[in-house]
């Protein structure tokens, strides 16, 4: 008589299953406890620390306690890793029979597994490797993911590259490319600059995969974010030019080895070449100096645009001249201008710089319109000062020639006077002289004039008639007989 499977019903029914499993697969693995199921996130995590210990030298990665107990429940009895108390350990020795059982399977289906591998025809090798092993899509799954880790493969669906996919999401179409990986070192460096670099998100773990989604992350921000910088360069380089700054230095030199980079460098390498690319890229600035010179590229090149060289033309011509009051202001403005440019854009911002050289530049054309009015109106008065004193002289000589030409007047009329003098004495002497020879051509005795007078107003007649008579014989005796005659 058989001995009963269980104590009650339903120790009796899991009996039974578990027998018939047993029966039909023989080699599938042994979980513990048996009674409680193996989720889909539980293998997930456990496909993610085994990537993330693949990318490790020694194939190694720390676990939480809650992780450790998880992991040691799949991957040991599925063949595919080990867990000691503090590890996970997925290493190719770990790794070894399922590898073995997979290359076979390729080999029987012809397929070269130097090639890319279809995900249906990998699930198909992992199953047909060990049909008795009763393992789930999720399992299959889970043992495709540790292969493509092991053996450095990308993920590509429809010759894209993809984030490594969880189980779950692995889609038909899915493909996994042998793609040789960098030094561990290499790719630390080269990601942690690009992050520094762009800000970007990337998958820091060592895989095939995350190299591939790096790459194509690099080249798509080469094409869109990065393109047409050439210009910008470009803009800088004639504004060091016009200030006089060395190009070799500051944010102009930056700016020219992330062109040549990106424009150059990137652009006909492979995957390893781009990460070595960047890895090792010279830079006349620091990993921060040059995220802040890639992202305010934009701003800058507007602002160049917004503030155009010919701008500051009369501030250098200002500066250069000997005789501008404002040569000196102007050569302060022109030095903080070249100090903004020639420092790198972490140090200082160049839209706000050039925004305060403009309106330091307005300021300084208003003082110099007030310097040119001051000027002007001192020019004015000086003229008119000039215009003063040209009237003042002009009146001056006006009245010196008044008085030269009265002086003149004078004198003339002084020598009219004396020459009319002269004349009248001249005359007299003459009359004088007539006279006397009259009176030595009269005879001795005497002469007799004879004088009417019929009213007193002829009076003076007879005075100046004998006032002559006097001038004539000053010598002679006069006797003046009044006769009244009848009427």
């Amino acid at each position: 008589m058989q001995p009963p499977i269980g104590n009650t019903l339903g120790e009796a029914v899991d009996r039974l299953i578990t027998d018939a499993f047993d029966a039909l697969y023989p080699d599938h693995p042994e979980f513990t406890p048996v009674d409680k199921v193996i989720s889909r996130r539980e293998l997930n995590t456990v496909l993610t620390r085994l990537r993330e210990a693949q990318s490790q030298a020694d194939g190694r990665f720390p676990l939480e306690r809650s992780e450790r107990d998880v992991a040691r429940r799949v991957v040991e009895p599925l063949g595919i890793a080990k867990t000691n108390e503090t590890h996970l350990i997925f290493g190719p020795e770990q790794f070894t029979a399922w590898r073995t059982r997979i290359t076979q399977e390729l080999s029987r289906l012809a397929i070269d597994e130097q090639s890319d591998v279809d995900i249906e025809v990998l699930r198909t090798a992992i199953a047909a490797s060990g049909p008795k092993r009763g393992l789930t899509s999720d399992m299959i799954d889970l043992v495709a993911g540790a292969w493509a880790a092991q053996t450095k493969r990308s993920w590509f669906l429809h010759s894209s590259p993809i984030d490594e996919p969880s189980i779950g999401d692995i889609r038909r179409g899915t493909a996994l490319r042998l793609e040789p990986l960098p030094d561990q070192y290499e790719w630390h460096k080269a990601i942690t600059r690009w992050k520094t670099w762009t800000g970007l998100v990337v998958n820091e773990y060592l895989t095939a995969t995350n190299l591939a989604a790096f790459a194509d992350n690099v080249r798509s921000y080469a094409r869109t974010t990065f393109v047409g910088r050439s210009q910008f360069v470009t803009a800088l380089g004639e504004a060091y030019s016009y200030l006089g700054i060395d190009p070799e230095k500051g944010r102009s030199a930056l700016a020219a080895d992330l062109a040549e980079l990106f424009e150059t460098r990137l652009t006909h390498v492979d995957n390893l070449g781009l990460v070595a690319a960047i890895a090792d890229a010279p830079l006349r600035g620091t990993d921060v100096e040059a995220s802040k010179s890639l992202t305010s590229a934009a701003a800058i090149e507007q602002a160049l645009i917004r503030y155009p060289l010919g701008r500051w033309d009369v501030l250098r011509d200002a500066a250069t001249s000997d005789t501008d009051e404002g040569s000196a202001s102007a050569r302060v403005i022109l030095s903080k201008l070249q100090q903004a440019f020639e420092s790198h854009e972490a140090v200082q911002s160049l839209p706000p710089a050039l925004a305060s050289a403009a309106g330091d530049r307005d300021t300084w054309l208003e003082e110099a319109a007030i310097r040119g009015r001051k000027k002007r109106n001192d020019a004015d008065t000086e003229r008119e000062e000039q215009e003063s004193k040209r009237r003042e002289l002009e009146v001056q000589r006006e009245l010196e020639r008044q008085r030269q030409e009265l002086e003149r007047e004078r004198r003339e009329l002084e020598h009219q006077r004396e020459f009319e003098r002269q004349r009248q004495e001249l005359e007299r002497q003459r009359e004088l002289e007539r006279e006397r020879e009259e009176r030595e051509r009269k005879p001795v005795g005497g002469t007799t004039e004879t004088i009417t007078v019929a009213d007193t107003t002829a009076a003076s007649a007879v005075e100046a008639q004998l006032r002559k008579m006097l001038d004539n014989y000053p010598d002679a005796k006069i006797t003046v007989t009044i006769t009244r005659l009848e009427s």
